[in-house]
């Protein structure tokens, strides 16, 4: 017997326990009268297989999942920000996938032991979710899950940090090829960049605020691993059911936010969206280099703004567009808003000063500005960040211009 076969055996002597449908004692009902799906028997052993079928009218939240059958290529080029080469991107190269895992913290000694994904397919959208009853049936999972992470188009909700790194993982360790895609459309980063404003970028928090998902008698992710181990120890698998729906709805959940974050990135001014959420997509544009079109989503969030907060920090990003696209009389009118509303701190008034000395040339009044800069420093000092640095650039602005007013006012005589 070779170190392979030696392996092999004490794999199966530590880790094959009798299965719940081989061992039913104590009155426990078995997985498959709890859960529709079947056994899967193969070559590398055996796993659990349950398949769901969605109609594409089938609502969830803000959407039927058939509305993101709309977008085209040029959309998720939107969407990512990036030419995406020949990709030939639509909803039918799409595949949703999430995991549910034995610890949160990655690793060698963490497995995903319920594996759901996610795809269109003749009017329908599908949902398969491949479980392993124990960890000896996780080869023969991987290389039946295989076949189907085909797609060109992988759709994850934190899976570039977490369930990806955690697969190749386990792909390895069963000496398994990698999984092989074209695109990877993290959701949880794309979400980022629209509701930072928001206390949690989590999918739960997602689906309450934004995507008008109520969860019924949901399970915490946090008490999922600790499930199970209890199903692992007690051979028992009455709670396994929640995990099974907590799993499926994630899944149906990426649908939704994949359509909306496409409506946001493809036509925001058609959206109800918030002052915050307009920010923040005029904020990525602008990281994009997309200049009118950032000025435009701004100028809009501007106009929706009703608190203090959001207008300020609004007011600032547009007017440094403004700045950018050489449309000064509109950042000027910005800066004088901002001082009429006692908004913005210290920025109008250091904004003003250098635009009348560098472009208006006119030196009385930028010394004005940085006169009532200094003016707002004195009584503002605890507000103020770097308040010394600041107060030094304003005297130092100052004395410069008085410098300038007085080689200008100094009478000429004839040699």
């Amino acid at each position: 017997m070779n170190l392979r076969e030696k392996l092999k055996r004490l794999d199966r002597e530590n880790y094959s326990r009798p299965k719940q449908e081989e061992k039913n004692d104590g009155g426990y009902k078995k997985l498959t009268d709890l859960i529709s799906g079947k056994i899967i028997s193969c070559e590398n052993g055996q796993y659990f297989h349950r398949k769901i079928k969605f109609k594409s009218g089938f609502k969830h939240g803000l959407y039927p999942l058939k509305d993101l059958t709309c977008f085209k290529q040029e959309d998720i080029c939107n969407l990512t920000g990036k030419n995406n080469g020949n990709v030939a991107v639509d909803c039918n190269n799409m595949l949703f996938m999430d995991t549910e895992t034995t610890g949160l913290m990655g690793g060698t000694g963490t497995v995903a032991f319920l594996i759901g994904i996610g795809y269109f397919t003749a009017g329908n959208f599908i949902v398969e979710q491949y479980f392993m009853r124990d960890f000896n049936e996780e080869t023969a999972m991987l290389n039946n899950l295989l076949h189907k992470l085909k797609k060109l188009v992988l759709v994850s909700f934190n899976g570039k940090s977490f369930d990806l790194p955690l697969l190749k993982t386990r792909l390895i360790l069963n000496r398994i090829p990698a999984v092989s895609y074209d695109l990877h459309l993290d959701l949880l980063h794309l979400s980022r960049q629209i509701w930072s404003h928001l206390d949690s970028c989590c999918l739960s928090n997602l689906e309450e605020k934004i995507l008008q998902i109520k969860r019924k008698y949901d399970i915490p992710g946090s008490e999922i691993p600790g499930i199970y181990f209890s199903y692992l120890e007690n051979n028992d698998p009455v709670n396994l059911p929640p995990i099974f729906k907590h799993n499926l709805l994630d899944i149906v959940s990426l649908v939704t936010l994949t359509t909306h974050l496409l409506k946001v990135h493809n036509s925001a001014h058609s959206l109800r969206l918030s002052a915050e959420e307009l920010f923040n997509y005029g904020r990525l544009l602008q990281t994009r280099k997309k200049l009118a079109a950032s000025i435009d989503i701004l100028e809009k969030a501007r106009q929706k703004a009703d608190s203090s907060v959001i207008k300020r920090k609004i007011d600032i990003k547009l007017s440094w567009q403004y700045k950018r696209a050489d449309r000064w009389s509109k950042a000027v009118n910005v800066w004088e808003n901002m001082l009429s509303r006692q908004s913005g701190g210290l920025f109008p008034y250091r904004e003003l000063a250098k635009y009348y000395e560098h472009r208006e040339k006119d030196f009385e009044k930028a010394k004005k500005y940085s006169k009532n800069g200094l003016l707002y420093i004195k009584h503002n000092r605890p507000l103020i960040k770097n308040c010394k640095e600041e107060q030094s650039k304003l005297e130092y602005r100052l004395n410069r211009l008085k410098r300038k007013i007085e080689r200008i006012n100094k009478p000429s005589f004839p040699g």
